[in-house]
């Protein structure tokens, strides 16, 4: 009985730990969206890998300089946020992380939405966005919630 107890054990920590890995991951991501409100270049700096490349979900290729240019931007009638997120673990330095944007105006009212994935690598002992490809939903497939 010892013996199988152990092994449940065993078991269990990869899993417990690539959860824990999952949560971190989402947790990075709602960071991640409230440092673009408030631009802060430093922090987004860090979350970005400095050979991170991407596909907005328009179709535009982006390198990390482009992004930033972009983060910089202000509209303060659009709103975003994002949910829906799933978080991937495929090994102790890698995972996927993708979920929903949602761009609203100032009434509330959705103006666009769009899904999107990142791939992550941890590196110096932090999580990067390495890779990302955003698509774009349909308006006749858009859901508010």
């Amino acid at each position: 009985m010892k013996a199988l107890l152990t092994f449940f054990l065993f078991m269990a920590l990869p899993l417990y730990s690539q959860n824990k890995i999952a949560d971190e991951l989402i947790e990075m991501e709602l960071r991640r969206s409230k440092v673009i409100a408030a631009h802060d270049s430093v922090t987004l700096d860090q979350m970005y890998a400095d050979d991170f490349t991407g596909v907005t979900a328009i179709g535009f290729v982006v390198t990390k300089k482009d992004l930033m240019n972009l983060f910089r931007r202000d509209n303060p009638d659009v709103v975003f946020t994002n949910d829906r997120h799933t978080a991937t673990v495929i090994c102790s330095e890698a995972a996927t992380l993708s979920g929903r944007l949602t761009a609203r105006d100032k009434n509330g009212k959705v103006i666009s939405q769009s899904l999107y994935i990142h791939v992550l690598v941890k590196r110096n002992g932090r999580w990067q966005i390495l890779k990302g490809q955003g698509t774009a939903i349909p308006a006749e497939n858009i859901k508010p919630n």
